[in-house]
């Protein structure tokens, strides 16, 4: 069993890590859905390399933002030597905030643009 554990939805990726962070654990963070499984690794609370499918650093941990439904699990592991990830935990979740902003925006643009469309 992991240290804690829990469904998104209830919570969501950006709050676990914005707990972890200062609770400065090392350790892996497993999320998973019906269709995938990503894994953030933390050294002392800072995001240190993510992975989901065949994506690695911010990238990733980026798409990882974007889970809703699904599993998630924090197990204590020793440090992983792959670093993918060197910007702060803080800056990584405000700039994934902000691409998921992005997102929504355009896919909003592109739904009115469709239903403005004559049939």
């Amino acid at each position: 069993p992991g240290l804690f554990a829990g469904q998104l939805g209830a919570i969501d990726v950006t709050k676990i890590l914005s707990m972890l962070e200062p609770l400065r654990l090392t350790g892996t963070l497993t999320i998973s859905d019906d269709k995938r499984e990503g894994k953030v690794y933390f050294v002392e609370g800072s995001a240190w390399h993510a992975e989901l499918s065949d994506i690695q650093g911010p990238d990733a941990l980026f798409l990882l933002f974007h889970m809703r439904s699904g599993d998630f699990r924090f197990d204590l592991a020793p440090p992983t030597q792959h670093q993918t990830i060197l910007a702060n935990t803080m800056g990584l979740l405000l700039e994934g905030l902000r691409q998921m902003d992005e997102a929504k925006t355009i896919i909003k643009r592109l739904k009115d643009r469709r239903d403005s469309q004559p049939a």
